[in-house]
């Protein structure tokens, strides 16, 4: 294979807030993109104005640097080094920005925070590069905060690094897990511009006064892109822009062969079929600009103008050698809201040229699914409402306020909460919450019966009272009820009683799943009717387990188990890759399990925080609330 060795190209990825567009933002301005005399703004890669309100990066985007600093010449080429950097979303909201991101670059740099550490966002974006087999620069950012711990921090990066690498492994993911050991490490403060590869002091700057540590570490640790020489083209488009000159702009990225102006290409389709189409103009993005070129090679990320409706995951080709590239893999969606026209009194008051049919409305969804990979749209009942499912809450939340501010007039259906009454006592009140793919939920608070009403409500025994709730399109639940009287209750033996859950109706295969949980051979032959309440509760265990669900719903799995099946238990639900949620009287199983906490409290509602239990019992906050509660009823006992 041949290699572009002055071509890298990076993205950045790391938790919201960590600091990714504002280091990014200083590596432009360490390599002269901006005018002296310029007025640069903060986050300059936050283009659009929810981006800027909200202060959260939303679409990944792309800029290049060309570095011509004392670097270049140490590595073999003196007239410069392009780096291609691809900023990311840091929420999984957004993760198909991530997931197209990533599929462009040949390497991450992981941005942690000096005193937050990794995070939940921070899995699941670290995730996403591990399964795409990409090497990882870890950067520490922020070292300069007052309440920075940055050895720490090092090390919970570097815990989680090898523990995902592992989770990734076993799902059959071949990773060079040695290269993992020897993670590159650079300390950086990217509002001053600062980074080095000594660890500073906490709350303090590290010892150099610019980026040059980070750009050679990237220049040594994120591989050159290969090619194969006289191979045919291959470019993948990743993205999708607009001109008003131009039309619409495919971002591909060339891994075979040349790509010219003027020349006429093939575009392979997402159905599979093959278009021919000319090369109009060929764009190469030079800081914040596109600049005009008339070729570009293997490794190059160009704009390419001539086909209006390019869509993302398309391959162009050499039409009398076509070879497509796989379509770009992106997450399922997890909920879903209803959009719909406007059909109050007021509709149309709202001001001249806004857009009220269901026509223009549907146009602008159509749209929408040109360029966002993330979203699906699916008629209703209605013709003037349509399902539109995403990622996330706040996803669908930022497609409907942009649409606003675009003159659409329009309803938003939103999560519907969850009411429950029992004798006379309102167990649940107003819950409503949206979980992310990863998400492990501790459920604590005094009201057992609150929290094992909601499991019956969710796993679909019992009917709430108002309100509703809805699974993702690709997700399956298995249930752990408290109260397992009825399972038990026949004359099967242990491995039959498994078997009629099991898809493969082989007696060694589901003898497997038993011994995971503990049973020996010769257990499989006793009558469930007869075990001990530990051995029912490890027997409900091998159930969800043979079911391959991807949401585990668990209510009190603890009770009766031995210290020995209670750690076997809970190393097991670290590692599981989807949603657990769950309640227990274990502290340390919860601690070392949950990484949000929601808090069923005695009048039925809920305090939902993403955090560890027990910084959560340790919240000054969240102990006000309780506490408020606990006064204001004894103040009506009082009354």
């Amino acid at each position: 294979m041949a290699v572009r060795g002055d071509i890298r190209n990076v993205a950045i990825v790391a938790h919201v807030d960590h600091g990714k567009t504002t280091l990014v933002n200083a590596m432009l301005a360490q390599s002269h993109v901006f005018n002296e005399r310029e007025e640069v703004p903060d986050r300059v890669m936050d283009s659009n104005d929810l981006e800027r309100e909200k202060g959260i990066t939303i679409l990944a985007k792309n800029t290049a640097v060309q570095y011509t600093g004392p670097l270049a010449a140490k590595y073999g080429h003196p007239e410069g080094i392009t780096l291609n950097i691809i900023d990311t979303p840091g929420h999984a909201d957004f993760g198909g920005e991530v997931e197209r991101g990533i599929s462009m670059v040949d390497g991450v740099v992981l941005l942690v925070d000096a005193s937050e550490g990794p995070l939940p966002q921070t899995r699941f974006v670290l995730r996403k590069a591990l399964e795409a087999k990409l090497p990882v620069i870890l950067c520490v950012n922020k070292t300069d905060r007052p309440d920075a711990r940055i050895e720490e921090v090092v090390g919970e990066s570097s815990d989680l690094l090898l523990g995902l690498a592992q989770d990734v492994i076993e799902e059959g993911i071949d990773l060079d897990e040695d290269a993992l050991f020897d993670l590159p490490v650079i300390y950086c403060a990217a509002k001053a511009g600062y980074a080095s590869e000594n660890q500073p002091e906490n709350g303090g700057l590290p010892d150099n006064e610019d980026l040059e540590p980070l750009f050679e570490a990237i220049i040594k640790n994120i591989p050159a892109p290969e090619y194969e020489e006289g191979a045919p083209l291959q470019a993948h488009v990743a993205n999708i822009d607009s001109s008003d000159f131009l039309g619409r702009l495919g971002l591909v990225r060339i891994y075979n062969g040349t790509l010219e102006k003027g020349k006429t290409y093939g575009l392979s389709r997402v159905d599979g079929s093959i278009e021919n189409f000319r090369v109009s103009e060929l764009l190469r993005t030079q800081g914040l600009e596109r600049t005009p070129v008339d070729s570009a090679g293997p490794g190059d990320i160009v704009a390419v103008a001539g086909v209006n409706d390019i869509m993302i995951g398309e391959t162009i080709v050499d039409p009398s050698d076509p070879r497509p590239l796989p379509l770009i893999h992106v997450d399922d969606p997890a909920i879903s809201m209803t959009f719909g026209i406007n059909d109050s009194p007021l509709a149309g008051t709202e001001g001249k040229d806004h857009k009220l049919t269901a026509r223009m409305i549907k146009d602008r969804l159509d749209r929408e699914l040109i360029g966002n990979v993330s979203i699906k749209v699916l008629p209703t009942d209605r013709p003037d409402a349509w399902e539109v499912q995403g990622r996330g809450e706040l996803a669908l939340a930022i497609l409907a306020e942009q649409m606003r501010r675009e003159g659409f007039e329009l309803t938003v259906g939103r999560p519907q909460v969850v009411t429950k009454t029992i004798d006379g006592v309102k167990v649940l009140d107003n819950i409503s919450f949206t979980l992310g793919r990863e998400d492990k939920v501790a459920f604590v608070g005094a009201n057992e019966q609150a929290i094992t009403t909601f499991f019956k409500i969710i796993t679909g025994e019992m009917e709430p009272d108002e309100g509703n709730y809805k699974w993702g399109i690709t997700t399956t639940q298995a249930y752990f009820p408290k109260d397992n009287t009825k399972e038990f209750d026949n004359d099967l033996t242990i491995t039959d009683w498994l078997t009629q859950y099991s898809e493969i109706k082989d007696a060694t295969y589901v003898r497997g799943f038993l011994g995971r949980m503990l049973f020996p051979g010769e257990d499989g032959v006793k009558r469930v009717r007869v075990l001990s309440g530990g051995e029912k509760v490890r027997c409900l265990l091998s159930k969800m387990m043979i079911s391959g669900a991807n949401i585990l719903i668990l209510d009190e799995p603890t009770n009766h188990l031995d210290m020995e099946s209670i750690t076997a238990l809970n190393n097991g639900l670290i590692k599981f890759p989807g949603v657990i949620l769950f309640t227990s009287h274990d502290h340390q199983f919860v601690q070392t399990t949950a990484n949000r906490i929601m808090e069923i409290l005695p009048n039925g509602t809920m305090i939902d925080k993403i955090t560890t239990y027990d910084e959560y019992l340790a919240s000054d906050e969240m102990a006000k609330k309780r506490h408020v509660f606990e006064i204001n009823e004894e103040d009506a006992q009082d009354n």
